[in-house]
Formats: C-alpha cells, structure tokens, sequence
C-alpha cells in the first residue's frame, strides 16, 4: 500500500469518528425530544381522562434512552479521534520522505497546469484585443459612428498579476525544501 493510501485509510478513520460524535449528538437529541414528547403524551391522556399506562410506558421508556451515558460515548469517540490524529501525523513524520516522493509527481502536474491555464488567458487576452482593435478599424471610417469609447476587457490588473507570476514563476504545491529537511531531520 503505497503512504498515500494509508494517510487516506487514516484520514478516513478519523472521519468516521467525528462522523460518530455527530451520531451520538443527534441520538441525544432524539431521546431529549422523545423524552417532552411521550410527556406531552401523558399529560393529553391525563387531561383527556384515558389511561395513564400506556403512556406512562412509553415515558419510562424514553427516560431511560434519554438516561444513556451519552456524554462519556462522546468522550470515548472523541478519545478515539485524537488517537487517530496521532496516528497519522504519526506516519506522515515517520513516511515523510516517501510521501513526499508521491506528491512530487501531482505537484509538478499541478504547477504545469497552472502555468498553461495562465498563458491560455494570455493568449485569450491577446485575441479579444485584437478583435477589438479591428473592429475600431472597420468602424473608423463610418462617418458620425463614435467608436470609442468601446468596451474594454477591464482585465488590465489580472494580465499585469498574470505576467507578474509567470515571471516569477509558478511554484510547485509542495512545502518549501528548507522546511521539509528540517522536519523530516
């Protein structure tokens, strides 16, 4: 199983615990409601003058689901999520050389990408303004046809933001090499 496999299988049992607590909250909860509910019930019976038993019944009942030690099961399941957190972060620190190895190839997938899509919207950018540079051409000519102002592509910022980072760059998804020496030791 490669370390990404297993940092998905414990992030996973990390996810189903929390999903646990969550269960636990709304069970409580149920119980709490069937609780006013099977009382409400009782109080309708009493004051209708049918027979308490049947309710009375159904109220110990939900007393006693409501009675369950709700709070130490979600004490336990919480217990049990930071065991998994110190699991993985466990593994990531003992595996980090290997995880790193698998990412690499993602994160320098990930930066090409970014950089295609960046010169994609520059060459879009290119286009639209030529477009508009021949239409104010044919335009021109045509007497009492203003021209200008015609609309502008308003993307003046993000071309400069785009040039700026291509200059620069794009920097691969990875934590910085400095960084990852010195947590892996």
């Amino acid at each position: 199983m490669s370390a990404l496999s297993r940092v998905a299988k414990l992030s996973a049992a990390i996810d189903t615990e929390r999903r646990r607590v969550a269960e636990l909250g709304h069970a409580e909860r149920m119980a709490a409601e069937a609780v006013a509910a099977s009382r409400r019930e009782l109080v309708q019976a009493i004051a209708e003058g049918k027979s308490e038993r049947g309710p009375q019944r159904k109220l110990k009942e939900a007393q006693a689901q409501a009675a369950q030690p709700w709070q130490e099961r979600r004490e336990a399941a919480a217990l049990k999520i930071r065991e998994a957190e110190q699991a993985l972060a466990a593994f990531i620190d003992s595996n980090l050389n290997e995880i790193t190895g698998e990412m690499a190839p993602k994160a320098a997938r990930a930066r090409a990408n970014v950089e295609r899509a960046l010169q994609a919207a520059l060459e879009s950018m290119v286009e639209w303004q030529a477009v508009d540079n021949e239409w104010s051409s044919l335009l021109r000519p045509v007497n009492g046809l203003i021209t200008r102002p015609m609309p502008g592509l308003g993307l003046e910022r993000t071309r400069s933001e785009i040039l700026a980072a291509l200059e620069a760059g794009i920097v691969e998804p990875m934590p910085r090499r400095d960084r990852l020496a010195e947590a892996i030791g």
